[in-house]
């Protein structure tokens, strides 16, 4: 970890996830969109960026990420990318059927940081990636954003 002045920890560039990586995040509460909520959630990798600090030339990496849910119900199906049955999600290291939701505003850029990015403390494993979308869930994926696409038109 990298400490930095304005307080965050910059986790190492090397170590940040890739798009299509599942990773537990502290997902920001709306009322408070800068500070890490108070648990850890499963989340979507959407984007990575390299970004450098201005006045110390520290590289840092900035992450997108999509919410991820065990709520879901039949309103999400086609709009969401639902994770499961059970079994599969447990394949891709989540305890449950998960929804990731696919609007714009369930979607945040983060600091790779160890105050977003951190495992619950009740993980066997204690790593920040859970697990990576296989190709059943990035077609999933990819349907619902088209279905999404036609609808805002």
């Amino acid at each position: 970890m990298i400490p930095h002045p304005m307080g965050w920890d910059f986790l190492d560039i090397v170590d940040m996830p890739e798009p299509g990586d599942l990773v537990w995040c502290k997902w920001p509460h709306k009322e408070k969109p800068g500070v890490p909520g108070p648990v850890a959630r499963p989340t979507l990798v959407r984007e990575t960026a390299i970004l450098e600090e201005g006045k110390t030339g520290i590289q840092y990496g900035a992450i997108t990420i999509s919410y991820g849910t065990g709520e879901y119900g039949e309103r999400h199906i086609g709009w969401d990318l639902i994770i499961g049955p059970h079994a599969r999600a447990k394949a891709l290291g989540l305890h449950k059927t998960t929804r990731i939701a696919l609007d714009s505003w369930n979607r945040k850029t983060l600091i790779w940081c160890s105050e977003f990015f951190v495992p619950p403390d009740y993980m066997a494993k204690n790593q920040i990636t859970i697990g990576r979308l296989e190709e059943p869930e990035i077609e999933q994926m990819r349907r619902c954003l088209a279905a999404r696409a036609t609808r805002r038109k």
